[in-house]
């Protein structure tokens, strides 16, 4: 629901730019969005709060994604649930057949790197992932703990669920659900966002050399 008035999440959150996409006005994009139940003058002019998508067919999903990796990307295969194996920047693969559980105790293995890390199954984020560098998860299913405040990092994953804590989200880079996003978690205050995205194109970038392919253009001259 777009409340009556907009209570700011935190400093990152600027009163004065009351959009659902920080500083620039955008698309909202859901199932279904009701904008009148609480604010009966809720936008609905040009540009509007949209809330019909028709998501693109051919999206790069996490399985394809990782088909990609392994016929076009140098990577690595790591199997310690520790995460020790990531010792410089790159792309990881992790393969198990039991869930990933990345918290305070193996998560400083990212500082200072910039990092892709891959898994067909389960990553589970336990307590706030704030690494120094920049860091891609890319899973088929990736839960928040009820007790991550703050996670630094884009993450992508077929599913998302951001736990059930009675306090607020905050993600500082991207969130990209494919096919559901599940979000329980709840604020005191119905006028604040339980769910913060602050985008941040500087990840992206920093990892442009493991997230895009190359391509040359040349002639031959004889």
């Amino acid at each position: 629901m777009i409340p009556l008035v907009p209570v700011a999440y935190d400093s990152d959150d600027s009163p004065a730019n009351t959009y659902f996409i920080r500083d620039v006005a955008g698309v909202v994009a859901a199932p279904a969005i009701n904008i009148t139940s609480r604010n009966i003058s809720a936008k609905t002019g040009s540009p509007e709060y949209k809330a019909l998508y028709s998501p693109n067919p051919y999206s790069l999903t996490p399985n394809s994604f990782l088909s990609y990796i392994k016929a076009r990307k140098q990577h690595k295969v790591i199997t310690n649930p520790d995460l020790s194996e990531i010792a410089s920047s790159g792309i990881y693969i992790y393969q198990s057949v039991s869930p990933l559980d990345i918290d305070v105790s193996n998560s400083p293995v990212f500082n200072g790197k910039n990092v892709v890390l891959i898994s067909s199954g389960t990553i589970n984020i336990d307590g706030d992932f704030n690494t120094t560098g920049s860091v891609a998860i890319v899973a088929g299913q990736i839960n928040f703990g009820n007790t991550v405040t703050q996670a630094k990092g884009i993450f992508i994953g077929n599913n998302i669920d951001s736990g059930t804590a009675s306090f607020g989200l905050k993600i500082i880079g991207n969130l990209v659900a494919q096919t559901t996003f599940t979000k329980s978690r709840t604020q005191p205050n119905l006028n604040m966002p339980a769910i913060f995205i602050v985008f941040d194109g500087q990840k992206y970038i920093d990892l442009l050399p493991y997230l895009s392919t190359a391509y040359y253009d040349w002639r031959q001259i004889q």
